[in-house]
């Protein structure tokens, strides 16, 4: 065999390795793809799973504050509230499961600790067999209402993410998460002070 020859046969051989090189990247490529999409599925699952837990939850926590406000008995006012204290924890337990660390979702947070530690403190009131005051019960019709109209947006929001206007990938990178930031914005600092 001439040199030209083996040059010419050792140059297919490298075309050929190149083209197998380049074949094996391309399926590595596709399949980390598949396996990122399979993980970014499972995450988004998980955060669906955590945003429809917490709507769960204030819609809970709604009812229960909407039966702490007519409640004559202390012993059932004490059940009542602790069911509060630990829904308002369960609320943010799936709250902090949501990776969404907007400043509107923190004022989310900061209300469910709020309601949480007043209604713990209201219960063991309950359990001593002391009576609500009026301003207690305000406040009470306060949570209410403020957690009304948290409920209603996350709902909102549940059913944007639901029906594909709004995705989780929009919802963790944008800095202004429109309606539901509107309408948590509306729940002021000085509001959350009063109580």
């Amino acid at each position: 065999m001439s040199s030209a020859m083996s040059r010419k046969i050792t140059l297919i051989n490298g075309h050929r390795l190149a083209f197998i090189l380049v074949l094996l990247l391309a399926f590595l490529c596709i399949f980390l793809k598949m396996e990122n999409n399979k993980v970014v599925q499972t995450m988004e699952s998980s955060y669906s799973r955590s945003l429809y837990e917490l709507v769960e939850y204030l819609d809970n926590v709604e009812t229960l504050l909407a039966k702490a406000q007519i409640t004559s008995s202390s012993e059932y006012a004490a059940k009542n509230l602790t069911e509060i204290w630990r829904k308002a924890d369960l609320a943010q337990s799936s709250l902090s499961q949501i990776p969404i660390t907007h400043m509107t979702f923190e004022k989310v947070e900061q209300f469910l600790n709020q309601l949480s530690d007043y209604s713990y403190s209201l219960s063991h009131k309950a359990i001593e067999n002391q009576a609500l005051t009026d301003e207690e019960l305000k406040n009470i019709a306060n949570f209410y209402e403020r957690c009304k109209t948290m409920n209603i947006t996350l709902t909102n929001l549940v059913v944007d993410m639901g029906s594909g206007t709004l995705s989780w990938d929009e919802l963790t990178k944008e800095v202004n998460v429109a309606p539901f930031a509107q309408e948590v914005a509306n729940l002021s600092q000085d509001s959350f002070g009063e109580i």
